[in-house]
């Protein structure tokens, strides 16, 4: 979480460079900001937790997911502010990488965050 926090961050700083003039630029830097600082407080939120709680793993795996199917969308239709994204680099690579690793590692976990709160609940 936190390694893809940064990823967004660093996506931010290599775009400052660009034309920010564009309006399809602010978004997309205001998006990239967005999820750095949504995932930084997730990422924080888990280890702190220590899987006493699935909220975090629900909530990365949604955000995730969601984020991963915007990409996939960008790359093969014509979104309405900016338009067809042809180009890939390395941090959308990366990003994705990561992004697909959450999914993954949390839906594994779900199964023993489950058990740990019914045993918590149940006592047994």
């Amino acid at each position: 979480m936190l390694s893809t926090s940064a990823i967004y961050f660093l996506a931010v700083y290599s775009s400052l460079n660009e034309n920010l003039a564009e309006h399809s630029a602010q978004i997309e830097m205001i998006l990239f900001v967005t999820v750095g600082i949504t995932y930084a407080p997730l990422g924080i939120w888990m280890l702190k937790n220590k899987m006493n709680s699935r909220a975090p793993y629900v909530i990365s795996t949604v955000i995730s997911s969601a984020l991963i199917g915007l990409y996939f969308a960008a790359k093969t239709i014509s979104m309405p502010i900016v338009g067809l994204e042809s180009d890939v680099g390395e941090i959308d690579i990366i990003s994705k990488i990561l992004q697909i690793a959450i999914v993954v590692i949390s839906l594994l976990l779900m199964p023993e965050l489950k058990r740990r709160q019914s045993y918590e609940i149940h006592g047994t």
